[in-house]
C-alpha cells in the first residue's frame, strides 16, 4: 500500500491545481488585502510604525553584503576540493533561497504593475 505522501508527489495534475490555487490567492491578497491594512495601519499608527519599518529594511540591506560574501567564499571553498563544514549547509541554503525569494517578489512586482516601496505612506493618491 502505498502511503500518502507518495501518492500526492507522484501526481502532477495535483500540484499544478494547487500551485494555481495558491497564485490566485497572492494575486486576491494583493488586490483586497494589501491597500486596505496599509490604509488601517497607517491610520492606527501614523508615519511612526513605517519609519520602523524602513529603518529595519535599511540593516537587512547591510547584510546582503556579508551573505554575499558567505556564499562567495563557501563556494571558493568547495572549488579547492574542501568539504563545507556541516553548520555551513543550511546558511548556504538559507541565503540561496532568500536570494530566489527576493528575486522572484520583484518579477512579481514587475509583473503585476506594483511600485517600489516608498518611505511615507501618501494619502493623496490612496483616499
Amino acid at each position: 500500500m502505498r502511503s500518502i505522501r507518495t501518492s500526492i508527489i507522484s501526481r502532477p495534475v495535483l500540484w499544478i491545481l494547487l500551485s494555481a490555487a495558491y497564485a490566485l490567492l497572492v494575486l486576491l491578497c494583493i488586490a483586497w488585502v494589501d491597500l486596505p491594512l496599509a490604509d488601517c495601519a497607517h491610520a492606527a499608527f501614523g508615519t511612526p510604525l513605517f519609519g520602523v519599518a524602513i529603518a529595519i529594511l535599511t540593516i537587512l540591506h547591510a547584510m546582503l553584503v556579508p551573505m554575499a560574501v558567505f556564499v562567495v567564499g563557501c563556494g571558493a571553498w568547495r572549488l579547492a576540493g574542501r568539504r563545507l563544514p556541516a553548520w555551513a549547509g543550511p546558511f548556504v541554503k538559507a541565503i540561496l533561497a532568500a536570494g530566489v525569494a527576493a528575486v522572484i517578489t520583484l518579477a512579481l512586482k514587475v509583473a503585476i504593475g506594483r511600485s517600489q516601496a516608498y518611505p511615507h505612506y501618501d494619502f493623496k493618491s490612496h483616499p
